[in-house]
């Protein structure tokens, strides 16, 4: 006969949670402190963030090549050239089959109109120069609880 598992204890606690993987991708170095700066002790969900920066497509896609996928992508578009932002994010997208990333896509200025990004699933466009601190952690914050809710 076994013997009945163990009652729980209310003073154990609780298992450890992974953090949230956060793919920041610029090829400005600055971008890359700033975000740093302002994400470094986000918590959402009692999860803090895993900050991964990459400074180009090239190396963005080497790193989602090899690693799983990211909770969310911050994307700056115009990185080794004009199009090789999106080039990046329809690779995660289609040949790599990332759906549940949450990405953000960080501009410097206008989205091209010939940029289509309809078809790739992006939570927002926001202005590097427009958003403060304070405000890409409160934005961080809303497209992780996002991703949450969607594929809990």
């Amino acid at each position: 006969m076994s013997s009945p598992a163990p009652a729980a204890d209310a003073h154990a606690l609780p298992p450890e949670v992974s953090p949230w993987a956060v793919l920041v991708v610029d090829d400005d170095p600055g971008v890359l402190a700033i975000s740093r700066l302002a994400l470094r002790s986000v918590r959402v969900a009692d999860r803090d963030l895993a900050l991964v920066m990459a400074r180009s497509a090239a190396e963005a896609l080497h790193w989602l090549e090899h690693n799983a996928e990211p909770d969310l992508l911050l994307l700056d578009l115009q990185l080794e050239t004009a199009d090789s932002g999106a080039a990046l994010l329809r690779d995660m997208r289609e040949r790599l089959g990332f759906r549940a990333a949450r990405v953000l896509v960080r501009s410097g200025g206008e989205v091209s109109a010939a940029t289509d990004l309809s078809d790739l699933d992006v939570a927002r466009v926001i202005g590097k120069a427009e958003v403060g601190l304070a405000e890409l952690r409160t934005i961080v914050a809303a497209a992780l609880t996002e991703r949450a809710d969607r594929y809990a």
